[in-house]
């Protein structure tokens, strides 16, 4: 009998319908018997390392930072959870938006009550407004935010909009119990304006790119047996992304990374994690795709030796079990250390990282799954005075990795298409500098020298070379100055029929300076592509040109308490 489409997109939320009870169950059963284990609370007081690789980076307890979100993934090397770093070749060079970089608001630290709100406007016609309360106490923290920014370019159609509203809520139930409960909405609207506009015509409709996202979570951390040896971190998370064009993705994640410490110096750990996505794309068609991962690891650290070895079993589109080794050495008592890396990361490459990464992609026929595997060796040195420098050099090797070349006559839609296997040398390079809380530098260099490639002739949208440059600076208590650049080689792009070509290197520059006038009022303005640079991360979508920000910041109300 022929299916109708009704009768698969029914068949696919049924399978899906029936993997996130398998997920709950797997959560509820892990948090029973976490709970079954659990040992009255000891009368003094403990220290209680949270490593999850899910805990929210969004406030400590001196900042209010606004660009809130489901955070980066814990890729400390002797943590006990384990998460990827891979992420189709994750970079933050976003040409089509403009993100301010004087964000940062001063709260003093400790207990309080505190609302915070952020006005300003540029020259491209862009509004931005945040507001944001902060309430903590003792054993409880509550933070809650809403920011807005838009912008208009020169060009025709070249315009978005961004909108994000979110919380965030710790509660410490005892000196070895902790609770997080997070989750949100994004609105984020965009235009494909890449094409020649006096060739082509398009409504309005057809160049609008629109995601609605929402998202949640809940994380529970506790130590357990009489010498609370054993930690455990489970954590459940949602996110639901919806589209003007009809796609639309749910993701499921549940991961328990557990921790226990044989002896001081040794400890055993895994990170079950189990992953779900379903997604239906632009034309209707449904699919799921479940991955579940193992690792094993058993850690081992001495005076001069950190060591974790182990093993990661994954279940996705097939059955792999790969090596995970990691060896910092330091010489002789000095401040010089051997590094050694064996990585294998998986990921399921959904359309929500896809289109965080590139907004003007269509929506992709169906998802697939990502690998890499990073085998690595270098040096780490730092000194008495703050300085700190690292290298690495070391074989990548990608499989499923998405590329992104321009389809259709105009060329305005960019299209996913999967590179099965692709290997470079990979060079990684750190410096940092803290001469004191007034002034901080940061440099980060990644660079790949493609080897080979299976399917495509080149690694279309892959940036071969990244810099990023960060100085903080505070000549005075009351003004911050910051120093944002990018610096990066073009990538490689393509339209179909694979016509190639080579994009510019670029040197994005930002600057932004905040001045706190009294308690309650503060003035900022960032400064942005100062070179005013009209380059293109992505093939045909020139990015903004030179434009500032400017505004005030108000705190309504602060309150301590006691």
């Amino acid at each position: 009998m022929k299916l109708t489409q009704s009768h698969i997109i029914f068949r696919n939320s049924f399978l899906l319908y029936t993997s996130l009870n398998k997920a709950y169950l797997f959560f509820v059963l892990v948090f029973l018997c976490s709970s079954a284990f659990a040992q009255k609370e000891k009368k003094e007081n403990e220290v209680i390392n949270i490593t999850s690789g899910f805990k929210p980076k969004i406030i400590p307890a001196g900042k209010i930072q606004f660009y809130a979100s489901i955070p980066a993934k814990d890729t400390t090397p002797f943590s006990f959870s384990y998460q990827s770093t891979y992420q189709i070749g994750k970079s933050n060079l976003k040409s089509f938006i403009i993100k301010p970089l004087a964000l940062v608001l001063d709260s003093s630290a400790g207990n309080g009550v505190e609302l915070f709100s952020k006005l300003g406007y540029g020259n491209l016609q862009n509004p931005f407004a945040q507001l944001a309360f902060q309430s903590i106490q003792d054993n409880l923290s509550i933070v809650a935010w809403g920011d807005h920014i838009s912008a208009k370019g020169k060009l025709a159609d070249q315009q978005f909009s961004n909108s994000s509203l979110g919380f965030y809520l710790q509660n410490k139930l005892s000196s070895s119990q902790k609770v997080s409960l997070y989750g949100g909405y994004t609105f984020d609207a965009y235009r494909q304006y890449g094409y020649d506009h006096t060739s082509f015509s398009y409504s309005r409709k057809e160049l609008q790119q629109q995601f609605k996202r929402a998202y949640t979570g809940i994380s529970y951390y506790t130590l357990l047996g009489s010498k609370r040896k054993i930690s455990v971190n489970p954590t459940l998370d949602f996110g639901l992304l919806s589209t003007n064009k009809t796609a639309q993705e749910l993701s499921v994640s549940v991961s328990v990374p557990f921790t226990y410490a044989l002896k001081s110096d040794l400890s055993f750990s895994a990170a079950p994690i189990f992953d779900i996505v379903g997604y239906r794309n632009g034309s209707g068609n449904s699919n799921t795709s479940t991955q579940i991962l193992l690792p094993l690891k058993l850690n081992y650290t001495s005076a001069n030796l950190k060591l974790s070895g182990g093993v990661v079993g994954v279940k996705s589109a097939q059955l792999n079990i790969a090596p995970l080794f990691d060896l910092s050495y330091r010489v002789n008592d000095s401040r010089f250390n051997l590094l050694a890396s064996i990585r294998n990361d998986f990921l399921i490459n959904s359309y929500q990282s896809l289109r965080t990464y590139n907004p003007f992609i269509v929506s992709p026929d169906s998802l697939s799954f990502g690998r890499k595997s990073t085998y690595s060796a270098g040096i780490n040195w730092s000194n008495e005075f703050g300085f700190q420098t690292s290298f690495l050099v070391g074989f990548a090797k990608f499989t499923g990795l998405p590329l992104f070349i321009n389809s259709g006559v105009s060329g305005k839609d960019l299209r996913v298409m999967l590179e099965s296997s692709l290997t470079a040398i990979q060079l990684q390079s750190n410096v940092d500098y803290v001469l004191s809380e007034q002034f901080k530098f940061a440099s980060k260099t990644n660079v790949y020298l493609f080897q080979s490639q299976q399917v495509y002739d080149k690694p279309y949208g892959f940036i071969p070379v990244e810099l990023d440059l960060e100085l903080n600076y505070k000549p005075m208590s009351n003004l911050a100055i910051s120093l944002h650049s990018f610096i990066w080689k073009g990538a490689t792009a393509s339209t179909e029929p694979l016509l190639t070509k080579k994009l510019d290197n670029v040197a994005d520059i930002n600057l932004g300076v905040d001045y706190k006038l009294n308690k309650k009022w503060g003035f900022w303005i960032d400064l942005n592509n100062i070179a005013n640079m009209h380059y293109q991360r992505w093939n045909q979508y020139q990015a903004y040109g030179f434009n500032f920000l400017a505004g005030v910041r108000y705190r309504f109300l602060k309150r301590s308490i006691n």
